[in-house]
């Protein structure tokens, strides 16, 4: 859906938990966003304590998401360390057109 919207000349905003963000939807992310170079901003958040319950379907390991977004061309991926950081990154991937994934 956010590629059509991306397509249509929309700028879609997609946020859920990093496994609904990047490994579920991951050939959608791969061959329409990223080889598509959509103008579409991912944004990923762990499950931690929360949801460590859900088991491994809800929660990830430390740089899974990383290593899976190495291989994937066009997109911009940040894992920021503070609320400053976050602020700067969205700001500067507004206006820039292209994929682009955030770790929270």
């Amino acid at each position: 859906m956010a590629a059509g919207l991306a397509l249509a000349g929309k700028k879609p905003y997609y946020y859920s938990m990093i496994n609904f963000v990047l490994f579920r939807p991951y050939e959608q992310l791969r061959n329409d966003v990223c080889y598509g170079n959509l103008n579409v901003k991912f944004i990923g958040v762990r499950g931690l304590r929360s949801y460590k319950f859900l088991g491994i379907s809800h929660n990830i390991q430390d740089g899974e998401d990383k290593a899976i977004l190495s291989t994937l061309p066009n997109i911009n991926s940040y894992f920021p360390t503070n609320e400053e950081e976050v602020k700067n990154i969205i700001l500067q991937e507004y206006e820039r057109k292209g994929p682009a994934y955030l770790h929270l």
